[in-house]
């Protein structure tokens, strides 16, 4: 499967960063905007570039 993604955890807490751990990618603390600044990107690439495997949730729309 091409459903990938790669984190640098080398800076959160040793005891957060345990292999089998859940990570919040997108969500209630991490806007998509927030996150495409850190990847040098847009919010726009974020998303088309998310899996369809991917869970997704749709508000107010």
């Amino acid at each position: 499967s091409m459903d990938y993604v790669v984190l640098d955890v080398s800076e959160a807490p040793r005891e957060a960063a345990q292999r089998g751990e859940w990570v919040e990618l997108l969500g209630d603390g991490i806007c998509i905007e927030d996150a495409a600044a850190r990847a040098g990107t847009i919010g726009y690439e974020i998303l088309t570039r998310l899996g369809a495997r991917f869970s997704r949730r749709y508000l107010g729309a």
